[in-house]
């Protein structure tokens, strides 16, 4: 079962999106920046699904380390769009997969969390 890591500061959802995610993935929730960073790198994980806001500085720092750390790795930012002038958003693409925005559907999230994780899945076979 592949592992993947959701990463939010509110309780209520993240509680909610592992109870429905669990079915299919084996989800370690996490509810700070800290605990998602030492689990990066401390275990093999094949999707990163998080808030944009669970950094406690700059966010994009947070996702610029995970990159850093396993640039293969998959991450989806959930975030509520604020940004008028896409700045914001065209930023974070270059450090994530995709975005989502809040509230979202959570079917279509594990619909875009299974594209992704097939895409890695394609592109690791091709390489061995």
């Amino acid at each position: 079962m592949k592992k993947i890591i959701v990463a939010d500061r509110d309780q209520e959802l993240l509680k909610s999106m592992e109870l429905y995610l669990r079915e299919y993935y084996n989800v370690v929730p996490v509810k700070s920046e800290t605990e998602l960073l030492e689990l990066i790198n401390r275990e093999n994980v094949d999707l990163v699904l998080s808030d944009l806001k669970i950094s406690n500085g700059c966010p994009l720092t947070t996702f610029q380390n995970i990159k850093n750390v396993k640039p293969n790795l998959p991450v989806v930012i959930m975030y509520v769009y604020f940004d008028e002038t896409g700045e914001t958003e065209e930023t974070i693409r270059k450090f994530v997969n995709a975005v989502i925005y809040k509230p979202f559907n959570i079917e279509k999230v594990k619909i875009l969390i299974d594209n992704l994780l097939d895409k890695n899945s394609k592109i690791f076979n091709n390489i061995k």
